[in-house]
């Protein structure tokens, strides 16, 4: 048996009734990244001996840490581990070492989990690649910018991993890589310790392979209580599916795939609504890049003006972009999202959860891109909660997911019914 291929929900089980110990499935997770790192390239930062070595401290334990115990995970390398590197994907920082924990750190330590190592982020946790490959095919982008967390969960070299999301740096990883990731509503979990992108908008999130997975991590680090062992019957649920005013962007194969889905919600007497957002809804996506832009000025304002030469010409572009952005611009940007968010908390007054497409595509070829954010900006900037949720392959093995999206700070629910959607795919495909 493969220990690092099992769920946290199996490892809890097998770890708490000590019929495996952390140290046996820590070697596990070595193996598999000694065989496979050299090509995915998912790692910066990690230390076999010292991973041995925080294993056997867990295992020499009399008593449970937590309900995380024993559970190892990847750590984006824009959050601060004390000790470990932080270079935030950039040359700027490459000998940086932090000196303190970042809160969610603190908080998964606390849960009875151990940083396995850093993941590769890419520049500045922006759109600029970096090396990480798409673990089914490394000719393809595994996605960003928390490209390093998205492979090592997909690949088996962790059980989970954390990311962050500005515009879609959860989600369409999660897709491109096939598995499930949940970007929490903003807010949910503290940001201290993290470095900014864009303070407005970043967002804390996390990467395992099965739904059950997210909802552990959820419960262990807000105290909630998430329950799977609800009968999931989608019949009760108001369900939503939205296109999008971006839904042009959509290939075909999404678009066929969104048929399909309404067929096999039908066939399983599953009832869904069509729901057509406001007009104005259309112009989120560039609210939310001028925003970003605009903030990252200010959290990258010490790196133009002293490291100039040392940023890459997609940074000083972006950064560029930003300076040309009045603060006028930005007051309007926010009276229109606030009256928008308010507009969907009413929406949900009707809907359970929002199906929506996770990325236009699959992983494009190639890594000179992490694809297009343009089905995930509208959500971070709105600040709701997002799930991915694998749905099927491509015909050349590549993985597809959808998105589900729930009402402010209603993560438990929209776990608890992407869990059901979860169930629902797999006897459809």
């Amino acid at each position: 048996m493969s220990l690092n291929k099992l769920s946290i929900f199996e490892l809890q089980s097998l770890i708490q009734k000590k019929e495996i110990k952390v140290s046996e499935l820590v070697k596990d997770c070595i193996s598999q990244i000694s065989d496979r790192d050299e090509q995915v390239k998912a790692w910066v930062d990690f230390n076999s001996n010292d991973a041995l070595k925080n294993a056997e401290l867990i295992d020499n334990q009399d008593q449970l840490l937590g309900p995380l115990h024993g559970i190892p995970v990847g750590m984006k390398d824009i959050i601060d581990v004390s000790g470990i590197s932080c270079s935030r994907g950039s040359i700027i920082y490459s000998n940086r070492i932090a000196t303190t924990d970042a809160h969610i750190v603190s908080l998964i330590k606390g849960a009875g989990s151990f940083v396995l190592g850093k993941t590769i982020t890419t520049e500045f946790a922006s759109g600029n690649p970096n090396v990480t490959c798409n673990p089914h095919n490394l000719d393809y982008t595994p996605g960003g910018s928390s490209s390093g967390s998205a492979a090592a969960v997909a690949d088996y070299m962790v059980p989970y991993a954390f990311g962050t999301q500005t515009a879609g740096s959860m989600i369409r990883p999660a897709a491109f890589c096939g598995i499930p990731a949940i970007k929490p509503s903003f807010g949910t979990i503290s940001r201290a310790g993290l470095s900014y992108v864009a303070d407005s908008l970043d967002t804390i999130g996390w990467f395992a392979r099965d739904v059950r997975d997210l909802g552990i991590v959820y419960n262990a680090l807000t105290g909630n209580d998430v329950r799977f062992d609800k009968d999931g019957d989608l019949k009760k649920l108001k369900i939503g599916i939205c296109k999008t005013p971006d839904w042009d962007n959509a290939e075909n194969l999404i678009q066929d795939l969104f048929e399909e889905l309404e067929i096999n919600l039908s066939q399983s007497n599953i009832q869904y609504d069509h729901v057509e957002l406001p007009k104005e809804f259309s112009l989120l996506g560039e609210v939310q890049n001028r925003i970003m832009c605009k903030e990252m000025t200010f959290w990258l304002e010490d790196e133009w003006a002293n490291h100039h030469s040392q940023l890459s010409a997609y940074i000083i572009e972006r950064l560029d972009f930003g300076k040309t952005i009045s603060s006028e611009q930005i007051l309007l940007d926010n009276i229109l999202l606030e009256h928008s968010r308010k507009k969907m908390t009413s929406l949900f007054d009707d809907y359970d959860f929002i199906i929506t497409p996770s990325a236009p595509g699959p992983a494009p070829e190639g890594l000179l891109s992490t694809g297009n954010s343009v089905f995930n900006r509208m959500w971070t900037a709105l600040h709701l909660p997002c799930v991915n949720i694998p749905i099927k392959k491509s015909e050349n093995g590549l993985p597809i997911g959808v998105q589900i999206v729930g009402k402010f700070k209603n993560d438990a629910t929209l776990l608890e019914s992407a869990k059901f959607i979860q169930d629902f795919i797999s006897e459809q495909y």
